[in-house]
């Protein structure tokens, strides 16, 4: 491994108000690879469902790692399944989180797709948005608006972290901004460096140039283990990536995420038709029948029905037969001449 790369495992924990985050689950998983010498840097995203086997325990969920051994356990977990070194932490709770974006002032994030979700409260257009702490949180946390679900929640909040190297770039001049800048993140995170330590760390991320950032997320299937859900990694596919950065913290950037899932709409109601419909055809039996029409029926089944034999019109019926129909003008065979 190269000397002078910097790997820092950023986490933000689901812990509400009163919960201790180093022991809440994992609701967010990044692994920022850095080269102070070139300016360049790869945000590698780990889906919070991602199945593993922690050291020391048995498979799970990733996120779970926090909870059994706190981020100790967790960076081993990440070493063990990439191979790649972890030489810092940080964790965040959600308030915490929220409280260090409102102290920096805000941060500019692009959402790349429309965001309406009830759950997490992001409600958002697609464009540059200026977030507060609150927006930013709900940002991060939506996944029901994509088809890779947690994928690509994962690939937001590490735009996040780029919107924050940028902030920090754009607003630090000096040592003393970074001085404030660290004061923010030791009175809101849980860090396990010294100050000057992450006096260093912040003035190589104020030296980086987010456009040569590469935001990525480990490749992935979502899926069920018995009654959870939860995120089959392609091995083969993180392997690649653990040896594109172990040289220099650097990858090709990632391939364009999914198309977002079109919503449902509702189909308009049909209008009425101009003309009333037509009543189906009905036969002569469902006809309405009166004395005349009752006569019609009587005389043409009479006509259709077969003559017996023997009899012939104009002739003489047979012994006990019917008297013969006697043959008037206009029938076949006849004149009318008298």
């Amino acid at each position: 491994m190269p000397e002078g790369l910097v790997w820092v495992l950023l986490v933000g924990s689901d812990a509400r108000p009163g919960q201790d985050p180093l022991r809440s689950r994992a609701d967010s998983i990044h692994l920022l690879a850095a080269n102070p010498a070139t300016g360049q840097a790869t945000v590698v995203g780990f889906p919070r469902r991602l199945v593993r086997r922690d050291p020391g325990h048995g498979p799970g969920k990733i996120n779970t790692a926090l909870v059994l051994g706190g981020p100790e356990l967790l960076a081993r977990t990440v070493n063990r399944f990439m191979g790649l070194p972890v030489q810092l932490w940080a964790v965040a709770g959600f308030e915490a989180f929220t409280r260090v974006v409102d102290e920096l002032g805000g941060i500019d994030v692009e959402v790349v797709q429309p965001m309406d979700d009830w759950d997490s409260g992001a409600h958002f257009k697609p464009g540059y948005h200026h977030f507060d702490g609150a927006r930013a949180l709900a940002f991060s946390r939506d996944r029901h608006e994509f088809v890779d679900g947690d994928l690509s929640r994962s690939r937001n909040q590490g735009r996040l972290i780029v919107a924050t190297l940028a902030k920090l770039r754009s607003d630090v001049g000096d040592e003393g901004g970074l001085r404030r800048w660290l004061g923010v993140a030791f009175r809101h995170l849980a860090l396990d460096l010294e100050a000057e330590q992450a006096l260093q760390l912040l003035s190589v991320a104020r030296r980086t140039d987010p456009s040569d950032v590469t935001n990525l997320v480990l490749a992935g299937r979502g899926g069920m283990a018995g009654a959870q859900s939860v995120v089959y990694v392609d091995a083969a596919a993180a392997a690649r990536l653990a040896d594109d950065l172990r040289p220099d913290a650097t990858s090709a950037p990632p391939s364009p995420p999914p198309r977002p899932r079109p919503r449902p709409r509702p189909r308009p109601p049909r209008p009425p038709p101009r003309h009333p419909p037509s009543p189906p055809p009905r036969s002569p039996d469902q006809l309405p029948t009166t004395g005349a029409t009752t006569t019609r029926l009587a005389a043409a089944a009479a006509l259709a029905r077969p003559r017996r034999s023997g009899t012939a019109v104009g002739g003489r019926a047979p012994q006990g037969g019917r008297r013969p129909l006697r043959a008037g003008p206009g029938w076949p065979g006849t004149s009318n001449q008298t």
